[in-house]
């Protein structure tokens, strides 16, 4: 189906009876609207409008059935140029993919398939485009990037909020907040979260928040001028000699002795 120097290939297919059967390159498809089963490497699920999948090459599908409404978008790259892609990004991403490390079935919400069909256009309005190769490269990395993170989502040991609480817990805006806020934008109560975070993360929220700030708070020591009070005041650490005696607990150093230490390189 690709043309002899291209790397993709990409048409819109209403449903039709294929056999099973696999390819020597990679294909992406993303469902427009309706419903089918789709027979993928021994398995059978039924995809609608959203449904998106990645089919390395070598790997067996097809489509059994559809109603008359069934559309979607299939998405050829040429195998070395896929390579190539995920090489660049990560040089086990390809054999990630090829050996299912990484969930190849997805979904894709309206914003995202919008992305993909704004690149498709800008391939098709102009096929001497000198960008054209930019424009490849953008879309295949999109696809890429879309799949890798949700099923990186999808093996995160974490329930989802949980993984909202330590990103909030990191932000450097929050670490002068008190914890009560910041779990204020969850409807669980605090012995739940504290509970929860524990046998998650196997610490409790105080220490983890804590040792953020701790982490913070030698980074300004070694990069800033601000003074010790300055940012025990940022971290809010209103007694001083509190923040002295938690710093020391983390780094085994006082605050004024790293900061002369990182003065003398």
């Amino acid at each position: 189906m690709i043309k002899p120097g291209n790397v993709v290939y990409t048409h819109i297919i209403q449903f039709e009876k294929n056999p099973l059967h696999d390819h020597d390159y990679a294909e992406f498809f993303y469902v427009f609207e309706g419903r089918s089963t789709h027979l993928f490497n021994g398995r059978k699920t039924t995809i609608s409008a959203g449904d998106a999948c990645l089919i390395m090459p070598g790997v067996p599908h097809q489509f059994i059935g559809g109603d008359e409404k069934f559309l979607h978008r299939d998405i050829i790259f040429r195998n070395d140029y896929f390579k190539s892609v995920c090489d660049f990004l990560s040089p086990n991403l390809y054999d990630d993919l090829t050996k299912g490390r990484l969930n190849p079935a997805f979904s894709l919400n309206v914003e995202q398939a919008g992305t993909i069909e704004n690149y498709i256009s800008k391939l098709m309005i102009n096929e001497d485009d000198p960008n054209k190769g930019l424009i490849i490269n953008l879309l295949c990395s999109y696809i890429i990037g879309v799949l890798t993170e949700q099923s990186l989502d999808r093996s995160n040991k974490y329930p989802a909020w949980i993984t909202r609480l330590i990103s909030m817990l990191n932000a450097p805006e929050n670490l002068a907040l008190d914890i009560s806020v910041i779990t204020s934008n969850f409807t669980y109560s605090q012995e739940h979260i504290c509970r929860s975070f524990k046998k998650h993360t196997g610490t409790t929220i105080t220490e983890y928040f804590n040792e953020r700030k701790m982490k913070y708070a030698k980074t300004l020591l070694e990069t800033t001028s601000y003074s010790i009070e300055q940012i025990g005041d940022l971290l809010n650490f209103s007694n001083i000699s509190y923040f002295y005696r938690t710093f020391k607990k983390y780094y085994g150093i006082t605050p004024n002795k790293l900061r002369q230490k990182s003065q003398s390189y």
